[in-house]
């Protein structure tokens, strides 16, 4: 984390025509060796030298229940503003659900990576291939086989949701005494049903319990 570490970054001269970037095969590189070579300068941002951020591991969740945890609700995490943030300040909120699979496993081929292995542009010949059919149940071709596995191979071993947000940080009003807590109170979900908002989650408050 920046907080505590110097990042790196690139810094190109856009000339003329910044939106040429915009080009897939024209981006500013994200590492030394090609950054150097676009022509770039490869340069440090100092730290914040701020507190590290929390790193904590999920608790345990059931496959395809959106998120929710044994408790029944929402995995969250519940920050608390630090005081030295200045009023007014613009924050920036980056939220990565990264998603990989153990629903393939065939030890025949070896360890790999779900990520760059399974992807066809890193990998010409991926040990998993989409709607794959085999004898999965090792019965034998012609008893129990062939089968089919439903599997879409752009779900396996990536980002799956990549989310930005921003918002302003304002000061405490006057009027409210430092030791009472306030709370960002939300809404999320469409209105409807669970099936016809489905995959999204029905209308409803944040946090459910103050």
């Amino acid at each position: 984390s920046q907080n505590v570490k110097g990042k790196h970054y690139c810094k190109v001269n856009l000339g003329a025509d910044p939106d040429a970037l915009l080009d897939e095969d024209d981006q500013i590189p994200n590492n030394q060796k090609a950054c150097e070579a676009y022509p770039g300068t490869w340069i440090e941002q100092e730290p914040w030298d701020i507190d590290p951020p929390e790193c904590l591991g999920l608790p345990e969740i059931r496959d395809n229940h959106h998120g929710n945890a044994k408790t029944g609700k929402m995995v969250s995490y519940l920050w608390e503003i630090p005081d030295d943030i200045p009023d007014g300040d613009r924050c920036v909120m980056r939220l990565r659900y990264n998603m990989t699979s153990l629903d393939f496993n065939n030890v025949e081929e070896g360890s790999w990576d779900p990520f760059f292995d399974l992807t066809s542009a890193h990998n010409a010949n991926p040990p998993l291939k989409g709607d794959p059919t085999g004898d999965w149940l090792n019965l034998g071709m012609g008893v129990a086989s062939p089968l089919q596995l439903q599997v879409n191979t752009a779900q396996f071993g990536r980002t799956f949701q990549d989310r930005t947000h921003t918002f302003l940080v304002k000061k405490r009003p006057d009027e409210v005494d430092n030791l009472k807590r306030i709370v960002n109170y939300n809404v999320r979900g469409r209105r409807g049903n669970i099936v016809q908002v489905y995959p999204v989650v029905e209308y409803d408050f944040v946090p459910q319990d103050l």
